[in-house]
């Protein structure tokens, strides 16, 4: 029994030989040696299935911790990638804005346009009606300057005509002799007025074709100058149209532009909510990934613990 005790040989057998209290004493101390028998060899297999399954678990582990490793560290591209789209939507939502103030402002420029066109377009009208005035005015200039000239044509012949009297009368003056001397004063006064007035009409003919003349090169300008007006009022019409159209895409191009800009917008806000979502399993991870880690090392205090008690239990000889 001593050997049993000091060196935990349960190995030995106790020998009873008497049936007084000390054989009684030594068939309990056999009993509870059988016992104690069962207890390291039961022992011996928990800590070995023990340790088997603290094998499994570690491993188990660390592969868990490799998965979720990669996993948090996916999760961590996603979050820079997620993070990277986020400020691209970012940029791309001021550029709408920009391209959206710009188109604006191009829609305004556009009316503004219009509006003036449309002024200048009420202005050169008023302008060839006006050159239309003149050359219908100048037209009736030249044609009362001709009928003033055919005028100044009778006036002539009938200057002509008193010249060719008082020529006449002169004449008859001389022959006429003493009594004659007053007609013949009177018809050289006549003679004179008459040549005054063939020289006058001659001078006022002269000017009425100047100035006939004039009205027709007036009324070729002015006709010239309506044609060119009529020709660019076409190309302002022409113009108007023209800008009338850009205007029409502007506005439209405006619209797309602000449709695009709410889109981003839209799009802006959900990439927001996935960038916080990501950042929060991000998070989540990481604490799983802590939490991994403090179970591995669980594991690994258990298998400790389990070869202390493996070492215990092979002190005992069974």
């Amino acid at each position: 029994m001593e050997r049993i005790v000091r060196e935990g040989d349960l190995t030995q057998q106790i020998h009873i030989s008497g049936n007084d209290e000390i054989g009684r004493l030594a068939a309990s101390f056999a009993a509870l040696v059988e016992k104690l028998r069962e207890v390291p060899r039961s022992l011996r297999e928990s800590v070995e299935a023990l340790s088997e399954q603290v094998t499994r678990l570690d491993r188990a582990a660390r592969e868990q911790n490799e998965r979720v490793a990669r996993q948090a560290a996916a999760l961590q591209e996603a979050q820079v990638t997620a993070q990277e789209i986020r400020q691209t939507s970012l940029i791309a939502a001021e550029k709408a804005h920009s391209v959206l103030g710009a188109a604006q402002r191009a829609d305004e420029v556009g009316r503004s346009g219009e509006n003036a066109l449309t002024q200048s377009l009420n202005e050169l009208e008023e302008i060839l009606s006006h050159v239309d005035a003149i050359s219908r005015t100048m037209t009736e200039l030249g044609e009362s300057t001709a009928r003033i000239a055919g005028i100044t044509g009778v006036v002539k012949d009938l200057a002509d005509q008193s010249n060719m009297l008082a020529l006449n009368a002169a004449i008859e003056a001389v022959r006429s002799g003493e009594h004659g001397r007053g007609f013949a004063v009177v018809a050289r006064e006549i003679r004179s007025l008459a040549d005054q007035s063939i020289k006058a009409t001659q001078r006022v003919h002269e000017n009425l074709e100047g100035i006939r003349l004039n009205a027709a090169r007036a009324v070729s300008i002015t006709e010239q100058g309506s044609r060119g007006i009529a020709a660019n009022l076409t190309r302002v019409r022409g113009s108007g149209e023209s800008l009338r159209e850009l205007g029409t895409i502007a506005r439209g191009n405006a619209h797309a532009v602000r449709e695009i800009a709410a889109a981003v917008g839209q799009q802006n806000a959900g990439i927001d909510q996935v960038f916080s979502a990501v950042r929060d399993l991000s998070s989540s991870m990481t604490d799983l990934v802590q939490l991994i880690e403090q179970s591995t090392d669980s594991v690994r205090e258990l298998g400790s613990v389990s070869a202390r008690i493996g070492g215990i239990v092979s002190k005992f000889r069974v």
